[in-house]
């Protein structure tokens, strides 16, 4: 779960990348078969940052990287590290 910092026992460990000068310690990869309508609606969703647009290279298939509206980093892509 990935969510805001709340007052709360678990909320103490909690800090929104724009609170630590928008960094991130750790990035989500989710694999999508069909990246190019998903990379559409990112671009229009409000709040969400294109980092690094949909491209696609030949070892490590097609992918692209937004920022959401919390600061949080995620990586979409075609490529299964598990095959």
């Amino acid at each position: 779960m990935i969510g805001p910092d709340v007052p709360s026992e678990f909320g103490k460990f909690i800090r929104l990348p724009t609170q630590v000068g928008g960094f991130e310690t750790q990035i989500t990869y989710i694999k999508v078969d069909n990246l190019k309508p998903l990379f559409a609606n990112m671009q229009s969703s409000k709040g969400t940052e294109i980092l690094m647009p949909l491209v696609e290279r030949e070892m490590e298939g097609a992918n692209f990287t937004v920022r959401d509206p919390f600061g949080h980093v995620w990586s979409f892509g075609d490529y299964d590290v598990w095959k």
